[in-house]
C-alpha cells in the first residue's frame, strides 16, 4: 500500500505534463497537414477531387455548381489537394475545432451553363461563398456509392467475405477447427 506513496508525492511536486487543450494550443508541427479549404471562386467543379479521394469526404455536384465537403470523414491526407487541376483546394496547418454537433461544408460555386465545349460562367453575383449545415444525429456516411467504404458493414459487402461461409471466413479463421468440416 505505501509502495505508491513515493510516486504520488513525486507527481504532485513536479510541473504538469500535459496542456489544457483548446485552451493551450501548440504550435502545429512543419509540413503538418491539416483542414481542407477551397476558393470556390476558383474551382471548376471537376470532380477529381472527389475520385480521388480515399475516404469519400467530398463530393461534387456539376448541375447545382455544389461542392460538398463532410470533415469529419476526412483523413487530411492531402490527395485532393495534389490532384486538384485548378489548385483551389489548400491545407492549412490547423487542427478541427471540437464540436458538439456534426457540421457538412456547402459551398456554393457560381452558377455555370453550358457554352461550346465548355461551361461559362454566368454574369450574375455568386450567391454566399461558404455555408455549413448542423446535422444531427451522426449518421454513418452513405452517400458516395462509389466502393463499399462507408456504405455497410464489411461482413455484407466485402467481396471476398460474401465468398464464403461465416464459419469458414478466411479473414476470422484460416484453419478451421477440427471439429467442423469444410463445404465442398
Amino acid at each position: 500500500m505505501f509502495t505508491m506513496t513515493p510516486n504520488i508525492l513525486r507527481n504532485l511536486l513536479t510541473p504538469k505534463a500535459t496542456r489544457r487543450y483548446p485552451a493551450q494550443v501548440q504550435a502545429p508541427f512543419e509540413n503538418v497537414r491539416g483542414e481542407l479549404f477551397n476558393e470556390i471562386e476558383r474551382c471548376v467543379l471537376c470532380g477529381v477531387c472527389a475520385g480521388k479521394c480515399p475516404s469519400q469526404c467530398i463530393e461534387v455536384d456539376k448541375q447545382a455548381s455544389l461542392w460538398i465537403y463532410d470533415p469529419f470523414a476526412c483523413i487530411y491526407c492531402g490527395v485532393c489537394v495534389d490532384a486538384c487541376p485548378a489548385k483551389c483546394l489548400y491545407q492549412k496547418p490547423l487542427y478541427r475545432q471540437p464540436v458538439s454537433e456534426r457540421l457538412i461544408i456547402r459551398l456554393q460555386g457560381p452558377p455555370r451553363k453550358k457554352g461550346k465545349g465548355k461551361e461559362k460562367v454566368l454574369e450574375k453575383e455568386p450567391p454566399p461563398s461558404g455555408q455549413a449545415e448542423k446535422e444531427s444525429p451522426v449518421e454513418p456516411q452513405t452517400r458516395n456509392l462509389r466502393s463499399n467504404i462507408w456504405t455497410a458493414p464489411a461482413h455484407f459487402t466485402d467481396p471476398m467475405r460474401t465468398r464464403f461461409k461465416r464459419k469458414q471466413d478466411p479473414i476470422f479463421c484460416r484453419s478451421p477447427h477440427p471439429s467442423q468440416k469444410l463445404a465442398p
